[in-house]
């Protein structure tokens, strides 16, 4: 009796059968929570994975792998790797290659990683995630 109301108890017969059920909804509850969890996270200086790894630093507008490594430079709205060369550009809502075609949208980068930022968001997003 729960609160003055009768509930009735519900017996299975067979325990595997309890023990399946419990395992679907154990299961089906924490892929429902998973979802909306991205696979990255941002914080406008470093790049950490799910499981808390740094994986790159925004040092002023260099980006530097967990070693410190210069993988990049954002040069205004273009993206360069190590050696100066261009590699994607960024207008505020769309990412281009070197040639001008697009890559993708900033929404898309937002669902892969949680974090501020524009073009320091996209350029963790080109160095490190895609």
């Amino acid at each position: 009796m729960a609160n003055g109301k009768y509930i009735p108890e519900i017996r299975f017969a067979n325990k595997r059968l309890l023990v399946f059920i419990s395992l679907v909804l154990t299961f089906a509850i924490s892929h429902a929570e998973g979802s909306n969890k991205t696979e990255y996270k941002f914080d406008g200086k470093e790049l950490r994975d799910s499981r808390g790894n740094k994986i790159a630093v925004l040092d002023g507008k260099y980006i530097r792998d967990n070693r410190g490594n210069k993988i990049g430079v954002i040069d205004g709205k273009y993206f360069r790797d190590s050696r100066g060369n261009k590699v994607a550009e960024f207008d505020g809502k769309d990412i281009r290659d070197s040639r001008g075609l697009k890559i993708a949208a900033i929404s898309d980068v937002k669902k892969v990683i949680d974090g501020i930022g524009g073009a320091s968001l996209v350029a963790m997003w080109l160095f490190f995630v895609r």
